[in-house]
């Protein structure tokens, strides 16, 4: 419900206005003085402001200057009892948003403030996607898609809490470190480090060592101190990425570590404060994995404090052709190329593709098709063959395959297989690991999968 507040020192003013805004579902409130209008100012959120010129000893054309000065964004309608042409332009010159001369009908009344509301609505969307846009250049998080645009207004308000603890949560190559970085760069905390860490790319012997450090001696091969990732991100921020692979022991010391604020080297005997803003993400569904005993509920209580989860880019096709001119954008700079734009029809099958790999799938085929092409426009002869014939692929589905192959279901479903390995190496840019995480399957049956169907990256790595 919008707030009206009329100023004005006759009572039968403000009873008329009063009445005739109610009944339209307005909120208003009343002030027959300058100082009661600056002690309502303060105390509420106002929409729109009614205010008349002659107050009596009051100066309205100061009480504007003094509403504006409170509030530069509010909305004010000068009334005037005498038609003065000059007063009402120095008013409007000083910031109001219009003027009515008394006696004013009802209907003039409506009118007048329904279209200072809904301008006032209009200036509030624009701040909106202002401050979306800023978000954006800082951070290099782009969309418009509403789920994005939510997903970037709880990166917005979490940065301005620096203690806060923030679970990231979405499919492999959404964007979760990205946003991260964003709330990083967005916080207090920026000028001091931000350390990432993945949790599952460190064998579990190893990985306490990493994030809290070691004494001498602690183990055979620690010949010298070694400061953990905790202390390297001392005032900054920490990022634990695939958390939901974390070691069921290390959990419970990264629980103690949240609770306490204090992290202790292996191998020492006292334990050491840290101040750092804790991020933890994961393509994994935590509350299974809760069930299923791996992974501990108060540790995911702890992490849960604000969860942020980004959506697949398939549920945010309209982003697609903004992300994809980004991409094609910054790697033609980068390369040297003459790329200017992408062809309507290109646009359409990267906007129909279902994008396993999300947006890390995308930007890595911008880069290949601007390393290995030039424009200036990207075309569907640039796109790679799953993309330019989507139809064809489609129609290789395994129930097309099963249905038109005389070799039967078994080559079909291997058919599909290949194809679904192949994406994901590609996706992840033969990241066997990540590949693995994407495709929902234990790293060794991947390369099992791999050896069987001859599959091979000249970039992959067998970590």
């Amino acid at each position: 419900m919008e707030t009206i507040l009329i100023v004005d020192d006759e009572a039968f003013i403000r009873e008329n206005v009063q009445r005739i805004l109610s009944e339209d579902g307005y909120r208003v409130l009343e002030a027959a003085n300058g100082r009661q209008a600056l002690e309502v100012i303060t105390g509420e959120e106002i929409d729109l402001t009614l205010l008349d010129l002659n107050l009596g000893p009051d100066d309205g054309l100061s009480l504007l200057n003094a509403l504006k000065e409170l509030n530069p964004e509010l909305l004010v309608i000068i009334i005037t009892g005498f038609g003065s042409v000059e007063s009402a332009v120095e008013a409007l010159q000083r910031g109001a948003y219009h003027y009515m001369k008394k006696p004013f009908k009802a209907d003039a009344l409506r009118v007048i403030v329904k279209l200072a509301l809904q301008t006032q609505e209009l200036r509030r969307e624009v701040r909106n996607l202002r401050r979306t846009s800023d978000l954006g250049e800082q951070t290099r998080l782009l969309g418009t898609s509403p789920l994005f645009v939510k997903a970037l207004e709880l990166v917005r308000e979490v940065a301005r809490i620096p203690t806060a603890t923030v679970l990231v949560t979405g499919e492999s190559g959404t964007g979760k470190e990205l946003v991260a970085r964003g709330i990083h760069t967005l916080s207090d905390r920026r000028e001091h480090p931000f350390v990432a860490i993945n949790c599952a790319s460190i064998p579990a012997e190893l990985i306490e060592s990493e994030l809290f450090g070691h004494e001498r001696g602690a183990f055979t091969g620690a010949t010298i101190r070694k400061t953990g990732l905790f202390e390297e991100a001392a005032g900054g921020t920490i990022f634990l990425d695939e958390i939901g692979d974390m070691h069921a022991a290390l959990q419970a010391k990264l629980l103690r570590v949240l609770e306490e604020r204090t992290v202790r080297r292996v191998g020492g005997c006292r334990d050491l404060p840290v101040d750092v803003r804790v991020i933890a993400a994961t393509n994994r569904n935590l509350e299974e994995r809760i069930r299923s005993g791996s992974f501990r509920q108060d540790l995911y209580y702890r992490l849960h404090v604000v969860p942020i989860q980004l959506p697949p880019l398939r549920e945010r096709r309209e982003d697609i052709g903004l992300l994809a001119k980004f991409f094609l954008d910054n790697f033609s700079r980068a390369f040297g190329k003459t790329f200017q734009g992408i062809a309507p029809e290109a646009l359409k099958l990267l906007e129909a593709y279902p994008w396993p790999g999300n947006v890390r799938e995308l930007r890595n085929i911008i880069e290949r098709i601007t390393i290995m092409g030039d424009g200036p426009l990207l075309t569907v002869d640039h796109l790679p063959t799953d993309l330019s014939h989507q139809q064809q692929s489609a129609s290789s589905s395994p129930a097309a395959v099963s249905l038109a192959s005389v070799q039967g279901l078994e080559q079909a479903v291997a058919a599909f297989e290949q194809q679904m390995l192949s994406q994901a190496l590609d996706a992840t840019a033969g990241n066997v690991v990540k590949a693995a995480a994407l495709l929902k399957i234990p790293r060794g049956t991947l390369r099992y999968k791999m050896e069987k169907y001859g599959i091979s990256s000249p970039n992959a790595q067998h970590e």
